[in-house]
């Protein structure tokens, strides 16, 4: 058994051609990335931090060593801001963050409900091939 740290969130490869560049998620909500940087160390930033405000907190980003300490890393800030104690953050930072985390879930399903309406699927590809009557 190895005695790395587990990592606590789900983690994987963010694009098929970017076999060095990692998302962590929390369900669905996408929480993280994590990247190598050619200098010979691996970056990670926590991108779940919407707040009004978040400009005066510390950073939410740094380097590591190996992916795996990035994505501790990565979560160790996420999971500070979760419990709203990520350094300069304040109780209705968080609040600000899961409210338009709620607005944004609600105009997903807008825009989704609009691309249906037109023939289109939630990626924005059509549902069906046209037949040929009706692209002549």
């Amino acid at each position: 058994m190895s005695d790395e740290p587990k990592l606590k969130y789900q983690w994987r490869q963010t694009w098929p051609d970017a076999p060095r560049h990692f998302s962590g998620y929390d369900g669905s909500r996408h929480i993280a990335h994590i990247h190598w940087y050619h200098m010979g160390w691996w970056n990670w930033y926590m991108t779940w931090n919407h707040a009004k405000n978040a400009n005066r907190w510390a950073r939410p980003n740094g380097q590591a060593d190996s992916a795996r300490e990035a994505a501790i890393e990565a979560e160790k800030c996420y999971d500070a801001v979760l419990r709203c104690e990520w350094p300069g953050m304040l109780p209705e930072d968080l609040q600000c963050m899961l409210e338009r985390e709620e607005w944004r879930k609600g105009y997903r399903k807008l825009w989704e409900e609009a691309l249906a309406e037109k023939g289109y699927g939630p990626d924005g590809k059509p549902l069906k091939e046209p037949s040929i009557s009706r692209r002549c």
